[in-house]
């Protein structure tokens, strides 16, 4: 916690997002979630929930559970990452309603080349909900 009270002291315009990295023992662990995030939410400009992966910080295409980040959906600056693509977007969108989102690996054809064909359908679908739930 400290390095992210001196960064913006450091640089008070940077806006900092603090990711945190949430395992399938969600449920058990939901606890220390809410302790986590409780403790960052002053601090860092926005919340990020990212899958866990014991050997990797993001970009694993791993699902996180929807249910569990429901409970955060209010925060301010939410924002939602973790196995997004085309086929499950438009059901984040409706049931988290997140500030913003962070997607990557689910949209390549392979490791670091986005696949213009996935891109383009996740942004379509990404805007439909967007669009519904303008409605």
């Amino acid at each position: 916690m400290d390095h992210i009270k001196r960064l913006k002291e450091m640089v008070p315009d940077v806006k900092v997002i603090k990711a945190i990295r949430i395992g399938n023992d969600a449920g058990i662990q939901s606890k220390k979630i809410k302790k986590t995030v409780n403790e960052f939410r002053n601090l860092a400009d926005h919340i990020l929930m990212d899958s866990f992966h014991p050997s990797k910080y993001g970009g694993t295409g791993k699902t996180l559970d929807l249910d569990t980040t429901k409970s955060f959906s209010s925060m301010p600056g939410f924002i939602l990452s973790g196995g997004l693509d085309h086929l499950n977007i438009r059901e984040a969108i409706r049931s988290i309603r997140p500030f913003g989102i962070d997607v990557s690996s689910r949209l390549e054809s392979s490791p670091g080349k986005k696949d213009h064909r996935l891109v383009k359908g996740f942004i379509e679908a990404a805007r439909a909900a967007v669009e519904e739930e303008a409605v």
